[in-house]
């Protein structure tokens, strides 16, 4: 078993930085790109290729609360269960393409009483099981997909006369 081991050789993920992503992101050509992506996956999750384990959840209800500072609560052993006002909470998703080459994990945080929202991709190869891509994004690749799923239903229910004169029917 130790030779089998020392015939691997040890790859290091790329890693991609918030700033790398924001200007990857950063083009109308690559809203248009990520758009089409967004509609594509619709047809594929109603065509069952979407495969998707069950949310994890942590932080949030039926679990205890995290111990995340609050600066409005002196109380620190019972500060989050009293605080009306706590939602963090952590969540990791996954999920994959049947007969696609890879799979992501998602962690995402965010609530009241975290400064902000944050989390990061990773990108999995389903043929050998390595980790090949961090994505440190923050967030802001869930906040892209939802802008782009937005726009995939006003893209399928506007009429068909507004699409066709640019979008302005106000």
């Amino acid at each position: 078993q130790h030779q089998q081991h020392q015939q691997h050789q040890q790859t290091i993920p790329q890693i991609y930085t918030l700033p790398q992503i924001e200007a990857a992101t950063s083009s109308p050509e690559f809203a248009t790109k990520l758009i089409d992506a967004i509609q594509k996956g619709f047809i594929e999750y109603s065509n069952g290729k979407f495969n998707a384990c069950p949310i994890q959840t942590m932080g949030a209800p039926p679990m205890a609360p995290f111990d995340a500072a609050d600066d409005d609560d002196d109380d620190n052993d019972n500060r989050n269960a009293k605080n009306s006002n706590y939602s963090a909470q952590a969540c990791v998703k996954s999920g994959y393409l049947t007969s696609s080459s890879h799979y992501v994990i998602k962690v995402a945080t965010g609530g009241h009483p975290f400064p902000a929202n944050s989390g990061c991709m990773q990108l999995y190869s389903q043929r050998t099981g390595r980790l090949e891509t961090i994505l440190l994004d923050e967030g802001l690749l869930t906040e892209l997909r939802t802008a782009a799923a937005g726009a995939v239903a006003a893209r399928m229910l506007a009429p068909s006369s507004n699409l066709e004169s640019g979008g302005d029917a106000c």
